[in-house]
């Protein structure tokens, strides 16, 4: 595992780095909410974020969006205490997700959080 950075940004902004095993269980959203643990909750309001990807090539990088923006409950918020994985998803106002295929990762998955606070258009 990385260890997840707390950047300074404007507006406020979080990047980490995680690397995971199997998308499909709850141990790979675990991984990702525990390395977040520490990482400064975004203000109130529209979120522009981007994942970025490294995965082996037996992983079907499609796979693993869904769970990984589930587990971004420290930074989003989430919907009720007491539902880890349904963060404040209807926050994010621009979503990038970008991958590259690295064939020394196997079936690991390596991410990288980008999360700032947006400003909508007027």
């Amino acid at each position: 595992m990385g260890d997840v950075r707390q950047a300074k940004g404007r507006g406020g902004s979080a990047e980490g780095t995680a690397a995971a095993g199997e998308s499909e269980s709850s141990a790979f959203k675990e991984q990702i909410n525990d390395q977040l643990a520490h990482a400064i909750p975004l203000p109130d309001g529209p979120v522009r974020l981007r994942i970025s990807y490294r995965v082996g090539p037996r992983r079907s990088w499609p796979n693993v969006w869904k769970p990984t923006i589930d587990a971004l409950g420290h930074l989003l918020g989430r919907t009720s205490p007491d539902r880890p994985w349904h963060p404040h998803d209807g926050r994010i106002t621009e979503l990038g997700l970008h991958a590259r295929t690295e064939p020394e990762l196997g079936n690991d998955t390596a991410i990288k959080i980008t999360a700032q606070s947006a400003t909508l258009p007027t």
